[in-house]
């Protein structure tokens, strides 16, 4: 009965088999199909003997096979490649942690971390029978990436104003004012050493749904020269911020944000490797008022009004004397608002209008 001729599809080609031929070894050994075994191998991939792996690769209607004297049907699918290593007995040493990297991929102002980095593991592998020893990675790592992108807002008025070396004398006041008559929220990116005596600002700031991240404690001083966090050591980095944190909380007796923004924007692999787990995003800018320059009252509020749809904005509440930029805004906001436009954090930006794989703009 098994002898029958019966009518297969062998590697994508009908073919009739008959009698000895109709197992997965049959195939081979009557030369219908013709494959090269696999070899049997040391631990570093280098052939101890020829031929001695696996005879062939085998999938009988799509489920793979080793059994050589699988008794074939008619019309069953077979497909038949060369076969496969077979690696010596081998002992491994303990694990040895494999660091992850940190990768920045894109262009935009936003800088988002992955936060799903993970350490892989590698062992030293020892053949058995060869003595070859080899490293082999048995845990891939999952690297860091700080992914840079433009926030898409598809056509939706939203922008995110933020302000930055704050909380000063009655200058971040008079920002929230002008926030409260325009039903309008921001990010304040706050100088740590500059909280204490205006907690008042913050937790007012706070009420209001604005967002409070830190700009670092000190702008980065001593070895940062005051505006880079390039410049500095991986613990410096941390303490800066963390202790920038810390006094957010303080003050307002609510966590900060993770969301942070770097002294002069300085931020690169060095610094997001040092600061993966603290933060969760370094936020940069679409339109850069250069309000810092005092160009104007009337200059900060065009620029402020050039912003676009998803746009993320940056002023000044603090480091110097920034009447131009209260007066720019006390400008800029009920025109934009007559426009359509509303004012939300950051983090709602990013929350509301989250990153699409594979996106350029």
């Amino acid at each position: 009965m098994g002898s029958k001729p019966v009518e297969v599809t062998l590697n994508g080609d009908q073919v009739t088999i008959s009698g000895a031929e109709r197992s997965v070894g049959g195939l081979l050994d009557n030369n219908v199909v013709s494959v090269t075994p696999g070899n049997y191998v040391a631990v570093d991939g280098s052939t101890i003997r020829q031929g001695e792996g696996t005879r062939c690769t085998a999938k009988v209607n799509g489920n793979d096979t080793d059994d050589m004297g699988m008794h074939l049907n008619g019309g069953d699918k077979i497909e038949i490649s060369n076969g496969t290593d077979i690696t010596e007995p081998y002992t491994d040493s303990e694990p040895q942690t494999l660091p992850h990297k940190t990768e920045l991929k894109g262009v935009g102002a936003v800088h988002l971390y992955s936060n799903n980095a993970q350490d892989g593991e590698q062992v030293t592998r020892t053949g058995k029978e060869s003595g070859i020893t080899a490293t082999v990675t048995t845990k891939e790592p999952v690297d860091n990436i700080v992914q840079y992108y433009n926030v898409n807002s598809n056509g939706d008025k939203v922008i995110a104003l933020t302000f930055d070396d704050g909380p000063w004398d009655k200058q971040t006041d008079e920002i929230l004012d002008i926030l409260e008559q325009n039903d309008a929220k921001a990010t304040f990116f706050t100088v740590g050493q500059c909280i204490s005596g205006h907690e008042k600002e913050l937790q007012r700031a706070a009420s209001m749904g604005c967002e409070i991240g830190t700009h670092t404690w000190d702008h980065a001083k001593g070895s940062g020269e005051g505006v880079s966090l390039i410049k500095m050591s991986t613990d410096e980095r941390k303490q800066e911020v963390q202790k920038g944190l810390e006094a957010i909380k303080n003050a307002t007796g609510q966590e900060a944000s993770t969301i942070f923004r770097c002294p002069g924007g300085n931020f690169d692999t060095s610094v997001a490797t040092d600061l993966e787990g603290i933060v969760t995003a370094e936020i940069g800018w679409n339109v850069d008022t250069t309000d810092w320059k005092k160009p104007g009252a009337d200059v900060i509020a065009q620029r402020i009004q050039s912003a676009g749809p998803g746009n993320i904005i940056l002023m000044h509440d603090g480091g110097g004397d920034r009447s131009q930029t209260i007066e720019g805004l006390r400008q800029a906001l009920p025109k934009l608002k007559e426009q359509g436009y509303s004012f939300i954090t950051v983090q709602e930006l990013l929350e509301k209008y989250p990153y699409q794989e594979g996106q350029t703009n």
